[in-house]
């Protein structure tokens, strides 16, 4: 019998968990500190799958570093450089 690998599809609640608490905080050093920072347990491989998804999206971004940001349209600090950024041609 072949093994069966399983799959880590986190419910829309866990998505939440982990989008509401980037937004809030914009910014963190690593994908490990965001993970201990989360207000309850999530497997690992399902937070991997969620920080996919999330990057897929465009709502948040990995630099080589392994830093996460949150890059979504309703951050403040994207939205004042937008305002004051000036247009090229």
């Amino acid at each position: 019998m072949a093994q069966e690998t399983r799959s880590h599809s986190p419910n829309l609640d866990t998505i939440l968990m982990v989008e509401e608490l980037i937004s809030k905080k914009c910014e963190f050093a690593s994908r490990h500190q965001l993970w201990r920072a989360l207000p309850r347990q999530v497997q690992y491989p399902t937070f991997r799958k969620i920080l996919e998804y999330l990057e897929e999206s465009n709502k948040i971004m990995i630099d080589k570093k392994g830093t996460v940001t949150w890059i979504f349209t309703d951050n403040p600090k994207l939205e004042r450089l937008h305002r004051i950024s000036k247009r090229l041609r």
